[in-house]
């Protein structure tokens, strides 16, 4: 009788997820018992057959990508479209197929899908996560995985960026250059991201027992426009040029900042440094250029894309993890004459 990845698993006395890692990222595991499995698999002539143990399992070879995309949605957001190649790669490279599924509110087509076993298993944007869907996931035992960390306390399997680390290194290179007195201008309030990313830098400061004289934090959204208006209408009561740099939530709000800050004459990074968390493609092309906090969106597509082929093939296990690490890239809207 043919083996079965489980059987290895069994002969091995190891996890299934263990023998997928094995068959697809080697080096992920101990050499030990990655060469215990590929003995096992030499030994039975096992030969992987994604699809044929998707259709012994009664589920198609498919995986929704579960998103919602606005217009203009490759300008306003390109790590969605980064995320969507990484989880490509993999879900390829593993016999799996994947379906884009945009959900707008509506958890009906997701409902269709996994109760008609098309879909073996949804990879979920956290933007995309209501109420609704969650708990239709929990009653349902669907394989999903989410990016991004929930607001509140979940049971759901979600990888995300440290964006709790994104914070510190702002504050630590800001510290760096010697720009300590920051403006912090925010997403919304209530956002996880922008709430860890806040955390991160004032833990930096209070780590450090740095005295920082000036800082101020304004929470606004996530737009062009609202990072201009936040900026000019704080003008109208604080001294800008007391701050001597800005920490900006993101590409969006920053290219808004810009703008304000050559409206109200003050000089980019002569008089303020400006920063910004993650590293949209035209953060180069901006007077100046944007030095960013940046994050590999693909290979956290990747990473998600692999956790959830490990729950399809072992179902109890629980994933909730920072999985990518930030690092600085620095250009000349922070460099000052140091260049």
């Amino acid at each position: 009788m043919e083996k079965t990845i489980r059987d290895i698993a069994k002969y091995c006395k190891v996890s299934t997820a263990t023998v997928s890692r094995v068959l697809n990222s080697p080096f992920e595991v101990k050499e030990e018992t990655r060469n215990r499995v590929l003995e096992a698999i030499k030994k039975f002539n096992f030969v992987p057959n994604n699809k044929a143990r998707n259709l012994a399992k009664g589920k198609g070879n498919i995986i929704a990508y579960v998103t919602s995309f606005e217009p203009d949605g490759a300008f306003k957001n390109p790590h969605k479209f980064e995320i969507m190649s990484g989880i490509q790669k993999v879900l390829e490279a593993h016999g799996y197929l994947m379906l884009l599924l945009q959900v707008n509110n509506n958890i009906k087509m997701i409902k269709l899908l996994f109760e008609n076993k098309t879909i073996s298993g949804f990879i979920i944007h956290a933007s995309s996560l209501t109420s609704e869907l969650e708990k239709y996931i929990l009653q349902n035992n669907v394989p999903h995985l989410v990016i991004g960390m929930s607001n509140k306390k979940t049971d759901l399997s979600w990888v995300d960026n440290n964006n709790y680390l994104c914070g510190k290194m702002a504050a630590e290179y800001l510290h760096k250059i010697k720009h300590e007195n920051f403006i912090y201008l925010g997403g919304e309030e209530e956002d996880n991201t922008n709430i860890l990313r806040r955390k991160g830098v004032l833990d930096y400061f209070d780590k450090k027992f740095l005295d920082v004289k000036n800082y101020k934090f304004v929470n606004t959204h996530a737009t062009i426009q609202d990072g201009y208006k936040s900026l000019i209408k704080l003008a109208k009561t604080e001294d800008i040029k007391k701050f001597n740099s800005i920490i900006c939530a993101n590409n969006h709000i920053a290219v808004g900042v810009l703008r304000a800050l050559n409206d109200l004459n003050v000089k980019v990074p002569k008089d303020i440094a400006v920063i910004t968390f993650d590293d949209y493609p035209f953060a180069t092309y901006t007077k100046p250029p944007l030095t960013s906090v940046s994050i590999n969106m693909y290979q956290l597509g990747m990473t998600a894309a692999r956790f959830l082929i490990d729950k399809i093939n072992e179902p109890n296990i629980e994933i909730r993890t920072y999985i990518t690490l930030p690092r600085l890239i620095e250009r000349e809207s922070s460099l000052l004459e140091r260049k």
